[in-house]
């Protein structure tokens, strides 16, 4: 049994291997290190629409949009068919791989687990100590052919997503999103059996999203410290910057789906406060290009505009209870990184007054 729980496991993380889109490090990068103002305009990224096909819909990779549709009915939706996407050229972000491994897993140490405790007249330690012995191998494919946070061959997602180039933030804070809710659904569940697995997924992923923001701050810091950068990103122009679009878009995504399942932790808003004042710093140093001062103060309220209408606009990924379709919450207006650019666009119109 523990063999066919493990070759199962392993198939289907195999499987899922084949479905993972793939995304440039250029691409993802808040900052890139190539390409000035109008590449950044006209950049168009590939997004997993609703039924998981890549779609262009966005002119920026850091947006939310449809991506939060994988927070969808956790609890009763079944792991993907992975023949039926691979027969139709379906690519998948991150997060949709990870969450159809765990999915398996949960579903399938959830109905073992069930019988087993049935089996022993109610026993649930009996129960707990028989699965645990039959799914160790399973685990031992999640946990490291594909580590912890459901590997495609050799390497993990989220490892994936660091060392092969990528820096999808928004994906690394979907899966703590994910796990946190498949931990509490285990809960409801009554079945104790994947908690000190779910755990060591939350540990492993919180590094790897450190690492992965820590890339974006320290693009916006060295295009601020740089005068070739700053050259090379600004244009006479008085609206927003691309990089404060793309910026407003990542840290409202990160505060939407935190939601109140991360938000104990506090580590997500600290993080994008980190990146607020980088940005703020970018921004300062692009307004100086500006000839005419009123011209760089109407470019600084317009940036700082433009943060705080995609904050007002975004809303806060409320509770799931695993039937419900994630729903907004709370807006983001008044968070912080809101009253931060609210400051900030009071004074510039001051200034330009």
């Amino acid at each position: 049994m523990s063999s066919l729980l493990k070759f199962a496991v392993a198939g289907h993380a195999r499987s899922l291997a084949e479905l993972a889109v793939g995304v440039g490090v250029k691409n993802e990068m808040l900052v890139p290190e190539e390409g000035g103002y109008d590449v950044l305009v006209t950049k168009r990224t590939p997004i997993s629409s609703s039924s998981g096909l890549a779609t262009t819909s966005s002119s920026s990779p850091f947006v939310l949009g449809r991506r939060a549709d994988v927070l969808d009915a956790l609890e009763t939706s079944p792991p993907l068919v992975t023949h039926i996407a691979q027969s139709s050229g379906t690519k998948l972000r991150h997060e949709k791989l990870f969450r159809s491994a765990h999915k398996l897993l949960m579903d399938t140490m959830t109905f073992e687990f069930l019988f087993c405790r049935e089996f022993f007249a109610g026993d649930a330690g009996d129960a707990e100590r028989l699965c645990l012995d039959m799914f160790t191998p399973a685990l031992r494919v999640m946990e490291t052919e594909n580590t912890l946070v459901s590997g495609l061959g050799s390497v993990s997602v989220a490892q994936d997503l660091i060392r092969g180039g990528g820096h999808d933030v928004v994906a690394l804070v979907l899966m703590l999103r994910i796990n946190a809710e498949h931990q509490s659904i285990m809960r409801r569940r009554n079945v104790p059996c994947l908690d000190r697995h779910l755990h060591g997924v939350e540990l492993a992923l919180w590094p790897k999203l450190k690492h992965a923001f820590d890339a974006h701050v320290a693009s916006v810091t060295r295009a601020a410290r740089d005068p070739a950068s700053v050259t090379r990103l600004w244009k006479d122009d008085v609206r927003a910057h691309p990089i404060v679009v793309r910026f407003a878009d990542l840290a409202s995504a990160m505060l939407s789906a935190t939601g109140d399942a991360l938000s104990e932790f506090g580590q997500i808003e600290l993080d994008v406060e980190r990146l607020r004042d980088a940005i703020a710093a970018l921004i300062e140093k692009l307004a100086a290009k500006f000839v005419d001062p009123k011209r760089a103060a109407l470019f600084t309220g317009n940036c700082a505009d433009k943060v705080c209408a995609t904050l007002t606009e975004a809303v806060v990924i409320g509770p799931l209870d695993g039937q419900t379709a994630a729903v907004g919450g709370n807006s983001l207006k008044g968070c912080p990184t809101y009253r931060f650019f609210d400051a900030i666009r009071d004074k510039a119109k001051r200034n330009g007054a």
